[in-house]
């Protein structure tokens, strides 16, 4: 028996055993959140006696960071205490969710060419709502009433969370854009730049592209990958969804890449921790999206955890790969807990909201629609495309394409759970927090809406996408003739959603820019006008067209009347919302006066995807 010498320190220890660096950081990490604690504010220091009228952002800050810094500390205390138990390494290594032998083959250099065409698709089919109008939430978003976003420290920007729909990271993102042009074109001034805000939505929605296809290649489709590609890129729902200013792009996006990266993590057998750490990262930055995005985490750590227990025999190898995944959460938890801390206490005192728009019925039989085709099953009575509608029109037509969908889809299903049966379970997760985001809305409704549609976006594009590439390896047909085939197939499934899709292409989300240019061209003719924007949607009116004056009620109107008579200037009227505005009990007395024929009349009308974000120009009829 040889004898340890006590002054070198053994291969395996804390210091010396493989991960080292990882092992450090966490340390390090570790001692910083101690440091804060001990020099920071405490909760208990703040002023008892404020005044529970007046809100202080800053206690909320104070009172979140330190105990989120607490507990980021203890996560590092547990993870160095037991560091071997995560930070071990196993041997003879077996393989999961392997793309090899590959179950679909295409040369790469047409694989690379075919998705650089459809990636350019993707982009020219949602520059058009990335360059049109912000609507009023994504006005909202950016510049509140009194108050603009580039006037807002980094305080505010990131633990601001007072409303339902904010989003930090995307906050941050924005931020960093409009600082960005802001410094390059020297400009004290706010001024909307529409694809410079949307610029993060927009480069997540033609990543999201790229990365359904580097997953489904990874699992052995090549063919399927090019097919869920284009699915994603000409599905009208993220078209719209994907480039507009939300979380709804950002989760797709995070949700195919933390596939991708748990997929090459379990599959990685020289077991590198980079895959592991990126797989955190996402976990971190997909929590701090959305404030039920925690749950979206944990599902996906079970299913990573369930995909190593039922593919993996080696007791050593299981230990390991959990191992990492766990320490991979407890870091990326470490970064999160003081992150959004101030965030999850503002949540607390939520209120809930009434009709949110989440509820199952009868809403969910749409959200079925919307995820298939990009539009509603039915919607008696409204101006949008329907399925109903399209069958209406093309019964024998309609009918062939649902038949093929949903053919396509049982035969991806299939497929898949045949080929890669870790791949369906994973896409089966996904489903499931999908369905629990109904659940989490429904108990809690605190939530605009739920993300149902957001996160089965995937695997039904995914599935889909599998299901028409196996057509061109079904059979003993020549390739050409199958080629042909799925080619048919894809375009059938395509052409019924044409009505939604062409509609992102010609109109935007609401026209405010349009009516300001349109009021611009009006007033270099030299015409003299009182432009008055009413309502609900006239404030937001004047982040477009700042020469014009808000009127809130019939009050209101009645005095811009008096006033563009004394001025001897024509009375232009920006009326939109009108369902809203006829209802609204602050606004509704205005509507008669404004649809009186005898006084005024309809000069303009304009267009949006939604028939209720309609904007109309009215005019007196005489300005005496």
């Amino acid at each position: 028996m040889s004898n340890r010498n006590v002054f070198v320190r053994p291969e395996n220890s804390f210091w010396y055993a493989r991960g080292k660096l990882i092992r450090f950081i966490i340390l390090l990490s570790t001692l910083c959140c101690i440091s804060f604690l001990y020099f920071s504010q405490k909760p208990w220091e703040l002023d008892a006696h404020q005044s529970n009228e007046l809100y202080s952002l800053d206690n909320d800050i104070i009172i979140g960071l330190w105990y989120g810094f607490a507990s980021s500390a203890f996560i590092g205390i547990v993870l160095i205490f037991f560091w071997k138990k995560w930070s071990k390494y196993s041997h003879h290594r077996e393989k999961n969710l392997n793309s090899s032998p590959e179950i679909e083959h295409i040369r790469p250099t047409l694989f690379w060419i075919l998705l650089l065409l459809i990636i350019l698709l993707g982009g020219h089919l949602r520059w058009n709502l990335a360059t049109g109008s912000l609507w009023w939430e994504e006005i909202n978003f950016v510049k509140n009433t009194n108050h603009e976003i580039l006037s807002k420290d980094w305080r505010e920007t990131l633990w601001m969370h007072q409303k339902q729909n904010e989003c930090p990271p995307l906050a941050a993102a924005i931020k960093i854009s409009q600082s960005i042009w802001q410094t390059k074109t020297e400009s004290k001034e706010f001024k909307i730049h529409e694809l410079l805000i949307r610029a993060p939505s927009f480069i997540l929605s033609i990543l999201s592209i790229l990365i359904i296809a580097l997953l489904v290649k990874r699992w052995g489709f090549s063919t399927g990958a090019l097919g869920s590609a284009l699915l994603l890129a000409m599905h009208p729902w993220h078209i719209r969804h994907g480039t507009e200013l939300g979380s709804a792009g950002v989760i797709i996006f995070l949700t195919l890449l933390g596939s991708l990266w748990l997929t090459y993590a379990i599959n990685d057998n020289k077991e590198r921790w980079r895959y592991w750490i990126l797989f955190g990262f996402n976990q971190l930055i997909l929590a701090w999206t959305i404030p039920e995005g925690i749950f979206y985490t944990i599902g996906f750590s079970l299913c990573g955890i369930l995909l190593i227990l039922s593919q993996n025999t080696n007791f050593s190898h299981r230990s390991a790969s959990i191992g990492r995944l766990i320490a991979a959460n407890a870091m990326a938890c470490m970064v999160y807990l003081p992150l959004f801390m101030p965030n999850i206490i503002q949540i607390l005192h939520w209120e809930p909201i009434e009709n949110p728009h989440s509820s199952i019925s009868p809403n969910f039989g749409n959200s079925i629609g919307h995820l298939l085709f990009g539009m509603d099953i039915s919607q008696p009575g409204s101006e949008l495309p329907s399925v109903v509608k399209e069958l209406g029109q093309s019964p024998v037509i309609g009918s062939a394409i649902l038949l093929i969908t949903f053919f396509s889809l049982f035969f991806g299903i299939i497929r898949t759970w045949i080929s890669r049966k870790g791949a369906a379970k994973l896409l089966i997760t996904i489903i499931i927090l999908g369905l629990g985001s109904i659940l989490i809305n429904g108990i809690t409704d605190t939530y605009l809406h739920h993300h149902f549609i957001t996160l089965c976006l995937v695997p039904l594009v995914i599935v889909l996408g599998i299901g028409f590439s196996g057509i061109l390896h079904t059979g003993k047909s020549k390739y050409s003739f199958n080629s042909l085939i799925s080619i048919i197939v894809i375009c059938f499934y395509l052409y019924i959603a044409r009505e939604p899709r062409n509609n992102t292409q010609t109109l935007p989300f609401a026209p405010y820019k349009d009516v300001a240019k349109h009021l611009k061209q009006r007033a270099e003719t030299g015409e003299e006008m009182q432009v008055v924007c009413y309502g609900f949607g006239g404030k937001m009116m004047k982040a477009y067209y700042p020469n014009c004056t808000y009127a809130k009620n019939k009050e209101d109107l009645l005095l811009e009347i008096d006033k563009s008579k004394k001025n001897q200037k024509k009375l232009t009227i920006i009326l939109g919302y009108l369902d809203i505005n006829s209802n609204h009990p602050e606004h509704q007395d205005g509507i008669p006066l404004i649809k009186s024929k005898e006084k005024f009349h309809k000069s303009r009308e304009f267009s949006s995807l939604e028939p209720l974000f309609k904007f109309e120009i009215i005019r007196s009829i005489s300005s005496s």
